[in-house]
């Protein structure tokens, strides 16, 4: 991954005016669903703002942002940009991004906690688009296909999921399995760590032991072997495809571990409604499975853009009006602008309202809130550690050893 934001001279590479128009440049990463929606709204605001153009970036999370990287260090970033939490601190810490508070973007109708989730130490550079939280997602058809019962997720454990995993890989036809591989989503480590009393960070440093982490790795291992989760190859492909081609939007995979957020797109991927349930835990007791909600995504705006008063302004569109709110539903997440969602909720379709009754119901069991990802960790090339894990050429405490000391060097900026 290239280093995010090279440099803090960089501007909106756009011209500022097109035919007596404000040209705002907005980018962000979509998917079959987000696009048109995101589309829509932006025709809204050109509708209600005459005088401003949006030119629409969209693209995909696998080139998002080295991509964004290139273009800051080029001085052609665009005007309001879709941020994610982890690399919030990375663009901030290196000036390229406004604040957003000091320009006035109205926040008042944010709890003080979603507020916030864009803010450090240093001031408040990007606002929540939406909230979500990780969750276990059931295929009802798999399922039933497999004659295997969804489990209960107040009282599951990780041995019962890898069981009931097995039994539907046993039951189901070819290139059929029971769940993704756990190792292949990294907030099923980070809940596995905060199960064992541990975390993936702990401020500006990993949060975590080898030790700790092996066990989770030895997991991952252990149901790839059962043949509960797919091949290494098969989960290797799988790690790279789109989300449309996943074995879990192709109806491969009975257990996948999704964000509540993405869940509206995957239902019209599989041609079916998918059951949400929280992970599993140590104990079987939903108490302590430690989730956490989390900004889906953010935005932000170029601190060196060429338009900041525009860009500022669909900003404003995008997360304060109820006309937007309306047209993008809950795709990039529940919206925490509580009018909006006052707004939104009435027309919230059946998955909709799944993603809203998870993240309340949830709320009884949430574990301790998790702080902005420190930066540099995206250096860290899990990837790679996760690789050589499931093509047997490391073992599960050399990969956690690895994977450990990457974390450290990456987070030290000696990557």
């Amino acid at each position: 991954m290239t280093g995010a934001g090279c440099g803090t001279g960089s501007s909106g590479g756009a011209a500022a005016s097109s035919g007596g128009k404000t040209v705002v440049r907005l980018a962000w990463w979509g998917n079959d669903v987000r696009n048109p929606l995101t589309a829509k709204a932006v025709a809204e605001f050109e509708k209600e703002n005459p005088d401003i153009t949006v030119q629409q970036e969209p693209g995909s999370w696998s080139s998002y942002w080295d991509k964004l990287a290139t273009q800051f260090a080029g001085g052609s970033a665009p005007d309001v940009i879709q941020m994610d939490e982890s690399y919030l601190t990375q663009y901030s810490n290196n000036g390229t991004l406004l604040d957003l508070k000091t320009a006035g973007l109205d926040t008042s109708n944010f709890s003080s906690a979603t507020a916030n989730m864009g803010t450090t130490s240093k001031g408040t550079f990007a606002i929540v688009a939406g909230i979500n939280a990780p969750a276990a997602m059931a295929n009802p058809k798999v399922f039933k296909a497999a004659g295997v019962a969804i489990p209960d997720d107040k009282t599951w454990t990780w041995s019962d999921m890898a069981k009931a995993a097995q039994k539907i890989t046993a039951n189901s036809p070819s290139g059929t399995f029971g769940t993704q591989n756990i190792a292949s989503v990294d907030f099923m480590l980070r809940l596995w760590l905060r199960q064992h009393g541990a975390d993936e960070y702990s401020g500006t440093k990993p949060g975590f032991t080898a030790a700790q982490l092996s066990p989770f790795f030895a997991e991952a291992l252990a149901l790839q072997n059962s043949k509960a989760a797919p091949s290494a190859s098969l989960t290797s492909q799988d790690m790279t495809t789109s989300q449309d081609q996943s074995m879990a939007a192709t109806n491969k995979v009975a257990l996948s571990y999704w964000w509540s957020n993405q869940v509206t797109s995957l239902d019209k991927d599989t041609g079916t409604t998918l059951q949400f349930l929280m992970p599993p835990t140590v104990t079987g007791s939903a108490k302590d499975v430690q989730l956490y909600y989390k900004a889906s995504m953010l935005w932000s705006v170029n601190k060196n853009s060429q338009v900041q008063a525009a860009a500022v302004k669909l900003v404003d569109f995008l997360v304060n009006s109820p006309t937007c709110g309306k047209i993008l539903g809950t795709e990039r997440g529940i919206p925490a602008n509580s009018k909006v969602l006052a707004a939104v909720t009435p027309q919230m379709t059946a998955t909709d309202k799944q993603v809203s009754g998870y993240l309340q119901g949830i709320a009884p069991d949430l574990g301790t809130p998790i702080g902005l990802t420190p930066p540099g960790s995206s250096n860290a090339n899990y990837a790679t550690y996760e690789s050589n894990l499931i093509f047997g050429k490391s073992t599960p405490q050399q990969t956690a050893q690895d994977y450990l000391t990457s974390l450290t060097t990456a987070l030290q900026g000696k990557s």
